[in-house]
């Protein structure tokens, strides 16, 4: 594995993790921040723009494509920079897929964070 994987894999494992406790843990914090969304353009363009710059830093430098941690990262970074230019460039769509967000699929999205987070840690720390 890559130095940069296991960077990677001890910096994006806990994030992972973390959010999908804050998921758990603070359910209707995170359905107020998706939510608030539809409200604020300024707000949807500011993480459009972080997330974007994120993926680009990812996929710089770990666009690699073989191994599942490696699939799982630069796919990572890839839909981040989907992400960043749907919130910058289309807010109108964007604001549409989130208005599709329900409760039930927001528990989806922990349990898939946590067990990305978990693996991540598993094999980056391990």
């Amino acid at each position: 594995m890559e130095p940069t994987t296991i960077v990677l894999l001890k910096i994006l494992g806990p994030v992972f993790f973390l959010m999908a406790f804050a998921v758990f843990f603070r359910p209707l914090l995170m359905q107020k921040i998706i939510f608030d969304f539809l409200d604020e353009d300024e707000e949807l363009f500011q993480w459009g723009c972080i997330g974007f710059v994120a993926g680009i830093v990812i996929v710089q430098f770990h666009n690699i494509w073989s191994g599942l941690p490696e699939v799982i990262i630069s796919l990572t970074g890839w839909l981040m920079i989907a992400e960043g230019i749907l919130f910058i460039l289309f807010p109108s769509v964007a604001k549409r897929f989130i208005k599709l967000f329900s409760p039930s699929l927001l528990i989806v999205d922990g349990i898939l964070a946590l067990a990305i987070g978990t693996y991540f840690c598993w094999i980056g720390f391990l």
